[in-house]
């Protein structure tokens, strides 16, 4: 027996995708679902950086600290706010709309591919500052700085994967019903990016790169529709809005 096919007329493929998308954004995911996402958006990131950071045939080109990189100076105690990026992204996962979690997820995946080919093909560092206690920071600060620096990789400074998730996230929890949340994200997520560069892990110009990147996935997420890897974990609800996006509305 054939499958019926029914074609929509763009206004009525609209009209059924919004029509879905409503009804989704009612649906409430559940924590196992949310978590799902987190697994193959952030999980596929960081199968990404370690591949592509430990597996590239090249030797690092070092980078040159610029004006803006002066300006920032360094001070170990920027380490918390670095870190806090850990609880940032998954507060992504957790507060985001049903609808709006499939285009970051895609984005994640999108921002791992994309940086994880620059750091394969050209890995890059930076003249890292000495950690002592000659700098200014608390001794809880530089020590963790030091442990971190001890199992950061070297070869992944340009572009920043921290800058380019954290505009994600922010984006993610953008929402002008909620003004006071995001205003609280959007503070965070600049602290976050400033830290970057007050405690070295990368410069001025690896952070502006990351931004751009985030930039550039958020926005060919919602355009293209290409394959998430994992899908098969996604509830079925999202799976049907994203896969009629795909085909033009095609049942």
């Amino acid at each position: 027996m054939s499958k019926h096919i029914t074609y929509y007329t763009s206004q009525e493929c609209r009209n059924n995708i919004t029509d879905k998308a409503s009804a989704l954004h009612k649906q409430t995911l559940t924590l196992t679902n949310r978590l799902g996402f987190l697994i193959i958006g952030w999980g596929f990131v960081g199968l990404f950086y370690a591949l592509s950071t430990n597996l590239t045939p090249f030797s690092a080109h070092i980078l040159s600290e610029s004006f803006i990189d002066r300006a920032v100076a360094f001070n170990p105690n920027g380490i918390w706010l670095y870190l806090s990026f850990f609880m940032f992204v998954p507060l992504g996962f957790l507060f985001s709309t049903p609808e709006k979690l499939i285009q970051f997820t895609r984005a994640m995946q999108m921002c791992a591919v994309i940086c994880g080919a620059v750091f394969l093909i050209l890995p890059t560092t930076l003249n890292y500052p000495s950690i002592s206690t000659d700098n200014s920071g608390t001794y809880a600060s530089l020590a963790l700085l030091g442990f971190l620096s001890n199992y950061d990789t070297a070869k992944n400074c340009l572009p920043s994967l921290h800058a380019a998730l954290t505009l994600l996230t922010a984006w993610v929890m953008y929402s002008r019903l909620n003004i006071v949340r995001s205003i609280v994200i959007m503070i965070w997520a600049a602290l976050i990016i400033y830290s970057i560069i007050q405690i070295r892990r990368h410069l001025a110009l690896d952070v502006g790169a990351g931004l751009l990147v985030g930039a550039g996935a958020i926005i060919l997420a919602g355009r293209l529709h290409l394959p998430i890897v994992g899908a098969r974990w996604l509830p079925k609800a999202l799976r049907t809005v994203d896969e009629n996006k795909q085909k033009g509305c095609v049942q």
